[in-house]
């Protein structure tokens, strides 16, 4: 199988989950679909990081990254944004990120 005809199988065809036992959130495979512009996919994957974050206190760039399967940069960058944003607010002391009070606000 090439490459670009494991695009369209869910990621738990492609190979085995070798996380250790973590939890991994992942975006849905039937709606990141390669068909899908890759703003789409981007949105996607803010979603999943906010998702994540709201299921603890505190994670770190690492954590997310093993745990929603994405790049440590691609999650550096959209925690960035959404740290400028004002929606994650990151530890001085530990470097780990959280929700930002904004989030909440949002959700009222």
């Amino acid at each position: 199988m090439s490459i670009n005809d494991s695009r369209n199988l869910p990621r738990s065809a492609i190979g085995p989950d070798e996380l250790g036992g973590t939890e991994r959130i992942g975006v849905d495979d039937s709606i990141g679909d390669a068909r899908q512009p890759e703003s789409v996919a981007a949105v996607l994957k803010v979603f999943a990081v906010l998702q994540a974050l709201s299921e603890a206190d505190e994670l770190g760039l690492s954590d997310l990254s093993v745990k929603l399967a994405i790049p440590k940069a691609t999650i550096y960058r959209f925690l960035q944004t959404m740290k400028t944003l004002g929606y994650v607010r990151q530890m001085s002391d530990s470097e780990r990120y959280g929700l930002a009070m904004k989030t909440f606000e949002l959700g009222t």
